[in-house]
């Protein structure tokens, strides 16, 4: 779902897979995101076999995706294991829901990206066998150091684990592909901050056409992802749209002009 960041969202990055396998240039591209050495015999079935299996091109989709993956395997390319789930994984909540969200880093999602979400990512889980939840809980080194913490949230209301294992891959592709703000927003401002930008666009045309496009391209690169991953999910964004779209009238017809000064800005990457 959109996440309301702001008009810098990260750009879909285009790449072409040629029919029947990689064109020397993407195989060398991909190689030298994987650390690894192009064998420039390989035929284009070849060089698209020659790739972890995990790998796609909808993996690095975007800048800040391919920033990870290069990271990534310049740090080895460490693999996710059962005792790295168990250790490491950012849980608080239903625990029907934590088991979905440990299988589907352990089984589904490709190394890269569950590397990095049992990094970077707070789950945080209620519906299914609870209906709220209450912690505490001390803040990692990380995001200490960042002063960002990055927090999925997953409904349980289906009871059903794939149902959920939809929106688990559907949300850690939006995680992997989109960029970090270089300044968090305050809690408290998240919600102001995208009222700032849906109250401008209600005003312009031309601003709410591009805040659309926006959802649209981030929807459909996260589907695509996830769909590598078992994820069922096509989450057009009529849904969003149509929301967005009546709170953005809402909000004009409540504050006008007046308020949008006062408003912060969207994140800024």
């Amino acid at each position: 779902m959109d996440n309301g960041r702001g008009d810098d969202e990260d750009l879909v990055v285009e790449v072409r897979v040629v029919e029947g396998g990689l064109s020397r240039t993407e195989y060398e591209e991909y190689c030298a995101l994987l650390s690894l050495p192009p064998n420039e015999l390989l035929s284009p079935m070849a060089r698209l076999a020659a790739l972890p299996p995990w790998f796609s091109a909808e993996l690095v989709a975007t800048e800040a995706a391919r920033i990870r993956l290069r990271a990534w395997a310049a740090a080895g390319s460490p693999p996710v294991t059962a005792d790295d789930v168990c250790r490491r994984c950012q849980f608080i909540g239903d625990d029907k829901i934590e088991d979905v969200v440990r299988l589907a880093l352990l089984e589904k999602i490709a190394p890269p990206v569950a590397g990095f979400l049992l990094d970077e990512m707070l789950w945080v889980g209620t519906g299914w066998s609870t209906g709220g939840w209450c912690s505490q809980t001390a803040l990692s080194p990380r995001v200490a150091a960042t002063g960002r913490l990055q927090i999925i949230a997953i409904s349980g209301r289906s009871q059903d684990a794939a149902a959920v294992h939809d929106y688990v891959t559907h949300e850690a592709a939006h995680a992997w592909l989109e960029a970090d703000v270089v300044r968090p927003i305050r809690p408290e401002e998240i919600y102001n901050a995208k009222s700032s930008r849906l109250l401008q666009a209600a005003r312009d045309a031309n601003k709410m056409r591009t805040y659309m496009q926006e959802l649209q391209r981030g929807e459909a690169a996260a589907d695509a992802l996830a769909r590598r991953w078992g994820g069922r999910l096509d989450c057009t964004p009529e849904r969003d749209a149509a929301h967005d779209r009546r709170l953005a009238e809402e909000l004009h017809a409540t504050y006008g002009s007046k308020v949008a000064a006062a408003l912060p800005p969207s994140g800024e990457k």
